[in-house]
């Protein structure tokens, strides 16, 4: 792919960091997770591969606890979504809503690039877009460039797993579940946020509500 900027001919490949924002913004725009997934960079990535281990680890430490026990919690927790859920990216398909990334509204008008700020030593690049939006994008050891500015809208995507993981594990430490009642139970998990509902399936308002 070739585009003209300003008379010049610029290859728009993952070689270059307009040409992989590019894509990046095309699968955006078009909700092509795996596209979008693809131009992240390794270190957001490995968000995810930590949150699943986060929910394997979830699933372990209550796999010891009575089974009426690990339906609340399951139900609780959003643990439910390991039934479907092997790899990092399908976390990723399963959790993240394309357009929180980056304010779909304004994007969609203003995504165009206005500037890239290339950093001295060429492995880092900030685009600024027509709407003034920043995406930093880092250079890989593969001479690729990928996409590094959406860690903390991922990291918060992702913090209900982990504040999930520690209330269970002190809770077991402590002294288990076997000796709190349903609603204690309910109560505790209730103060972490929630795990966003898998993409199309609605989120669990009460204990009565059976994830699908």
């Amino acid at each position: 792919m070739i585009l003209s900027l300003g008379g010049c001919h610029v290859e728009l490949d993952d070689s270059t960091p307009l040409g992989s924002y590019l894509h990046f913004r095309e699968a955006l725009l078009s909700a092509d997770a795996p596209t979008v997934w693809h131009y992240l960079s390794r270190e957001t990535r490995t968000l995810y591969s930590d949150a699943l281990q986060d929910l394997q680890s979830i699933q372990e430490a209550i796999g010891r606890l009575p089974p009426s026990d690990r339906e609340i919690i399951t139900q609780s927790t959003g643990l439910i979504i390991l039934r479907r859920v092997d790899s990092p990216y399908e976390l990723f398909e399963a959790l993240t809503r394309l357009e929180n990334l980056v304010g779909m509204d304004t994007y969609r008008i203003g995504s165009g690039v206005k500037e890239l700020i290339p950093s001295e030593d060429g492995r880092v690049a900030v685009i600024i877009t027509e709407a003034d939006q920043y995406f930093t994008l880092n250079l890989n050891p593969s001479g690729q460039w990928r996409v590094d500015s959406l860690t903390s809208i991922i990291q918060e995507t992702l913090r209900p797993i982990t504040g999930n993981l520690l209330a269970i594990e002190a809770m077991v430490a402590s002294s288990g579940f076997h000796t709190r009642t349903h609603d204690e139970i309910v109560r505790i998990l209730s103060d972490q946020a929630q795990i966003p509902a898998p993409q199309g399936e609605p989120a669990a308002t009460t204990e009565n509500d059976t994830p699908q």
